[in-house]
């Protein structure tokens, strides 16, 4: 069915077309991942896997200290986003890459959550394996 933005049916139909910026026609299904990070530099957000890239397709990112804090993705410890200051008691950001990604590791790193000093940040993503 080809994508008509007047109907329901156009927009689910885009909907289960999406690739995650895969080639060909393998379809994959995201996978969710939480974090509540309190240290200061790198906490693992999800597992490295041989072989394989971690996609990031959307992030919602909140701050629940009283201060300030830095917050980036790596990928192991190389930058893979810019660095957002996270506004106290509740500042944070959103990002929905949908249909393509927001950010992605190198190929058999793990994803971390990086802070720039000791706080209380929640990470939730959405995820693929490439």
């Amino acid at each position: 069915m080809a994508f008509d933005p007047q109907t329901p049916q156009g927009v689910v139909a885009a909907l289960s077309d999406l690739d995650y910026g895969i080639a060909g026609s393998e379809r994959l299904a995201y996978t969710t991942a939480f974090l509540n990070a309190t240290a200061s530099g790198n906490t693992q957000l999800v597992a490295a896997s041989a072989g394989r890239r971690i996609r990031v397709i959307w992030i919602v990112v909140t701050n629940k200290d009283a201060s300030v804090v830095a917050f980036k993705l790596q990928s192991a410890t190389t930058d893979i986003t810019s660095t957002h200051d996270l506004a106290a008691d509740g500042g944070g950001y959103a990002m929905n890459a949908h249909p393509a990604f927001y950010c992605q590791t190198a190929v058999g790193e793990a994803l971390n959550a990086n802070l720039g000093g000791v706080s209380s940040v929640g990470v939730d993503i959405g995820y693929v394996l490439v």
